[in-house]
C-alpha cells in the first residue's frame, strides 16, 4: 500500500532487479496442446521495471510492460503446438535504469502415445510400524492415471494377494483385511499394484515391520477442551485438539480420523487440526460425525480417543441471488476469439463467499471479488475453443453462512458460415483503472478478419454508443470522446464491437474501474529546505511564511528551484505551491521527472508580500524512488515562494456502478 512519507535521498550506485517464474507457469505439456501460461514476478529495489521479456530457445517472443508479466496462447502463438522436446524459456527483467536480470527454465513437451501408464504410492497416513499383539493396521495408497481412470488397486503382503479396491480413498485395515492384522513379530513386504482403463499397471513396494511385545507401557490420548466440537452448517473455520503422553518413552504421532477415514497424523504437540489445513473438516453437511484420535508412541504401542462433531442445520440465514448479468455474451460463432460471462449476486442478510461458474457440470472456475467475472483471457482453456453446439452454464453462489443459490443458461455455438467472423479484443494499451477527477484517457482494441477486411469498431460504455472508428488503430480518448471522461467512481462497461466487410460481427467486454480519491496525509517541502535546489536567493525579510525562509525569484529570466520527492511506489498526488506576491500576476512553468506538466501556472497578487497563499493544486504521476518537481522562470520573473505541498490520493475501489 502507498506510504504517506516522503523522504529525501541521496542518489547512489543502482541496484538490479530480480526476476522469477511464478508458479502459475505451465511448464509440462503433452504434444498437441493448444494452450499455455507463462508468468514471471519481477521487482527493482531502488526503481521500477520497465520491461520484462520472454524467450524461447534465445528467440524473443515478447515483452511485457506491465504487471502481472504473462504470456499465453491465443497472444504468443510461437509458444503453442511444439513438437515434443525440451525447451529453454528465459525472461529478462530491465529496470527503469537499463540494469538486468535473467531467470531460466525448461519447458517439457511429452510425445503423445496410446496410453500413459497410471502412478502409485503409499500414503503417509499408512501405518508401516507396528507392535506384536496389535489389533488394528490402516493401510493407503495413492493412485492416478494422467490420461484415463483407476479402475483398481489391489494390495499384496509377501506375494499374496489380499483385496483390490476400485474406489478412492484406496485402503486397506483391519477390521475387513484379517490378514493384516496378529502377524508374528517380523519384517514384511507390502506391495500396491494399481491398473488403469486401459489394464496399464504401476507398483510401489515398502515394509511392514512388526516389533516384538516389551515390557513398554502404552501412551494416553483424550481431546482437549479447545476443541470445536458444535458447529453451524456453513461454518468455514474448525479447532480440534488432543493431548497425548507416553509414561515410559515418547509420542511419535497422533493420527485424526473422521467416520473412520484418516484426515492427519500430527507428530508434534500441540496436536491439532484445523480447517484452512485439513480441509476435509470444513463444510459437512448438518449431522454428527466420530471423531477419533489415535496416539503411537517411540515403540509403536497405540492408544484412542473417540468423541462426536456435531454440525446443526441452519435456519434463520436467508440465502443469496445469483443472475447472469446482461452484458454476458451467450450466443458465439463457431472460432469466436472473446467470451464474457458476468455473473451477478447478492445476499440480503449477508455478505457472498464465493461464485462458481460450470460449463456442463464441469467447474470452469471461482471468483471471490466483487465482480464475478469469467472470460477469455483468464480461463482461455476452457472457456476458447468450444465446437458448434449448446452448452449448459451454471451459476452456483455461496453466502458467508454456506448458504447456497444457483442459476442455469445456454449458451450457443453456432456453426461458421462461409464468411468468418472478425476478432475483436481490448489492447494492453487501454487505460481502465482511472481515479475520480481524471481528465484524460485512452482505449484502443485490436481487430482482425481472417478472410476480408474489418468495417468498423463501435465502442460503448453502459449500453450507450460512443463512436465507430473505421481505421486502425481503433482508439477512443478523452479530448475526442468526452463522455468516457469524468465519471463518477464506480464500474463501468465497455464494449467493443467489430463489424467485417460482410457484415459479421464479434465483440469483447471489460470493465473501466473508476477509482474512489481520498487524500492522504499533505507532507510539505520548504523552498529553502535539504530537499530544494534553486538559483534565486533565500530570504527572510517578511513575515507569515513557514520554516526559515523562503526563495525569492531575481526576475532574471531563467531561475528555478527543484524539489526531491521520494515515493515509496507509484501513485497519483495533487501538488501546490505556497506563495506571496503584492500585484500583477507572474506564472511560472511546472515539471516532473522533466516532462513539463503546466507551461503556464498561474500565481496571482495575494495582496502584499506578507500574505501567503497556495495555488491551485494539479493532478500528477510520481514513480516509486526519487522524482523531482520544479518551477522554472518563463521570463517573467516569479512571486516568493514558501513551499511546495504534496498530498498522495489513495484510491480506494468502489463495489458498483455509480
Amino acid at each position: 500500500g502507498f506510504s504517506q512519507s516522503f523522504n529525501v535521498q541521496g542518489s547512489g550506485s543502482n541496484q538490479p532487479p530480480t526476476v522469477s517464474f511464478n508458479d502459475a507457469s505451465e511448464l509440462d505439456k503433452v504434444e498437441g496442446y493448444e494452450g499455455i501460461y507463462i508468468e514471471a514476478d519481477a521487482s527493482d529495489p531502488d526503481g521500477t521495471i520497465d520491461n520484462v521479456r520472454l524467450f524461447l530457445n534465445g528467440v524473443s517472443i515478447r515483452a511485457d510492460k506491465k504487471a502481472p508479466y504473462n504470456w499465453f496462447g491465443s497472444k504468443d502463438t510461437e509458444l503453442v503446438g511444439l513438437a515434443a522436446g525440451v525447451y529453454e524459456i528465459k525472461v529478462v527483467a530491465t529496470d527503469n535504469e537499463g540494469a538486468t536480470a535473467e531467470a531460466i527454465t525448461n519447458l517439457t513437451v511429452t510425445a503423445v502415445n496410446d496410453n500413459q501408464p497410471p502412478t502409485v504410492s503409499f500414503n503417509d497416513a499408512s501405518e508401516l510400524d507396528k507392535v506384536e499383539g496389535y489389533e488394528g493396521i490402516y493401510i493407503e495408497a495413492d493412485a492416478s492415471d494422467p490420461d484415463g481412470t483407476i479402475d483398481n488397486v489391489r494390495l499384496f503382503l509377501n506375494g499374496v494377494s489380499i483385496r483390490a479396491d476400485k474406489k478412492a480413498p484406496y485402503n486397506w485395515f483391519g477390521s475387513k483385511d484379517t490378514e493384516l492384522v496378529g502377524l508374528a513379530a517380523g519384517v514384511y513386504e507390502i506391495k500396491v499394484v494399481a491398473t488403469d482403463n486401459e489394464g496399464a499397471t504401476a507398483e510401489a513396494i515398502t515394509n511392514l515391520t512388526v516389533t516384538a511385545v516389551n515390557d513398554s507401557q502404552p501412551p494416553t490420548v483424550s481431546f482437549n477442551d479447545a476443541s470445536e466440537l458444535d458447529k453451524v452448517e456453513g461454518y468455514e473455520g474448525i479447532y480440534i485438539e488432543a493431548d497425548a503422553s507416553d509414561p515410559d518413552g515418547t509420542i511419535d504421532n497422533v493420527r485424526l480420523f473422521l467416520n473412520g477415514v484418516s484426515i492427519r497424523a500430527d507428530k508434534k504437540a500441540p496436536y491439532n487440526w484445523f480447517g484452512s489445513k485439513d480441509t476435509e473438516l470444513v463444510g459437512l453437511a448438518a449431522g454428527v460425525y466420530e471423531i477419533k484420535v489415535v496416539a503411537t508412541d517411540n515403540e509403536g504401542a497405540t492408544a484412542e480417543a473417540i468423541t462426536n462433531l456435531t454440525v446443526t442445520a441452519l435456519d434463520d440465514n436467508q440465502p443469496p441471488t445469483v443472475a447472469f448479468n446482461a452484458f454476458s455474451t451467450l450466443r458465439l460463432v463457431e472460432g469466436y476469439s472473446s467470451i464474457y460471462i458476468e455473473a451477478d449476486a447478492m445476499d440480503e442478510d449477508g455478505t457472498i463467499s464465493n461464485v462458481r461458474l460450470f460449463l456442463n457440470g464441469a467447474l470452469i472456475g471461482r471468483d471471490r471479488s466483487f465482480q464475478y467475472i469469467w472470460n477469455e483471457i483468464s480461463y482461455p482453456d476452457t472457456l476458447l475453443g468450444l465446437a458448434a453446439g449448446t452448452y449448459e452454464l451454471r451459476l452456483l453462489a455461496k453466502d458467508n453462512e454456506g448458504a447456497t443459490a444457483e442459476v442455469f443458461a445456454t449458451l450457443t455455438v453456432e456453426t461458421a458460415g462461409s464468411n468468418q467472423p472478425p476478432t475483436v479484443s481490448f489492447n494492453s494499451a487501454s487505460e481502465l483503472l482511472k481515479i475520480e477527477g481524471y481528465d484524460g484517457i485512452y482505449i484502443e482494441a485490436n481487430a482482425s478478419d481472417a478472410d476480408g477486411t474489418i468495417d468498423n469498431v463501435r465502442l460503448f460504455l453502459d449500453g450507450a454508443s460512443i463512436r465507430s472508428d473505421k481505421k486502425a488503430p481503433y482508439n477512443w480518448f478523452g479530448s475526442r470522446d468526452t463522455s468516457l471522461v469524468g465519471l463518477p467512481a464506480g464500474i463501468y462497461k465497455v464494449k467493443a464491437i467489430a463489424t467485417d466487410d460482410e457484415g459479421a460481427t464479434a465483440e469483447v467486454v471489460t470493465n473501466l474501474v473508476v477509482q474512489i480519491a481520498e487524500l492522504g496525509v499533505p507532507v510539505i517541502y520548504e523552498a529553502e529546505g535539504p530537499e530544494a535546489t534553486t538559483s534565486e536567493s533565500i530570504r527572510d525579510d517578511a513575515n507569515g511564511f513557514s520554516g526559515t525562509g523562503f526563495v525569492k525569484f531575481n526576475n532574471n529570466g531563467n531561475g528555478f528551484i527543484e524539489w526531491t520527492v521520494e515515493a515509496s511506489e507509484d501513485l497519483t498526488a495533487e501538488i501546490s505551491f505556497a506563495y506571496a506576491l503584492g500585484s500583477g500576476d507572474k506564472p511560472l512553468k511546472v515539471l516532473v521527472n522533466s516532462v513539463e506538466v503546466e507551461s503556464s501556472l498561474s500565481f496571482p497578487a495575494t495582496g502584499g508580500r506578507n500574505t501567503w497563499l497556495e495555488t491551485v493544486a494539479l493532478r500528477v504521476s510520481l514513480s516509486s524512488g526519487s522524482n523531482t518537481i520544479k518551477l522554472e522562470d518563463i521570463g517573467l520573473g516569479g512571486a516568493n515562494i514558501d513551499y511546495l505541498k504534496v498530498v498522495p490520493i489513495i484510491p480506494i475501489s468502489p463495489t458498483a456502478n455509480p
